[in-house]
């Protein structure tokens, strides 16, 4: 019996998505051109141009990083990764540490 009200519904914990891994594997060791965010209201703005790359961390991020600075990380829980349909960047979105909602879109470096 609960006296001060309801019991607390736990929330439904993410399961990884393996088609992200799969995607996230791909692109390993590619380069990015440029990567933009995309914000809440569908706008892209330039967040990093040149020498970007994807890893995973060992605590389980995902991470964009680009001219050695840390420009994206979600958690791989939360990652939901797939490539443009031009095959020539990929797009992905997951949660932040903070929970927020986080977007980008990162093309490819033609040279490799």
């Amino acid at each position: 019996m609960f006296l001060f009200g309801k019991k607390k519904e736990k929330q439904p914990k993410m399961k990884i998505d393996p088609d992200s891994i799969n995607v996230i594997r791909e692109i390993n060791g590619k380069s990015f051109a440029i990567v933009y965010e995309i914000e809440p209201d569908g706008t892209e703005r330039i967040i990093g141009k040149g020498g970007g790359c994807a890893n995973f961390t060992a605590d389980d991020f995902v991470t964009i990083i680009c001219n050695g600075s840390e420009i994206f990380r979600c958690t791989v829980e939360s990652l939901r990764a797939s490539l443009l349909m031009s095959g020539n960047g990929v797009r992905l979105e997951g949660l932040t540490e903070n929970g927020d909602k986080h977007k980008v879109i990162a093309i490819f470096n033609k040279m490799g």
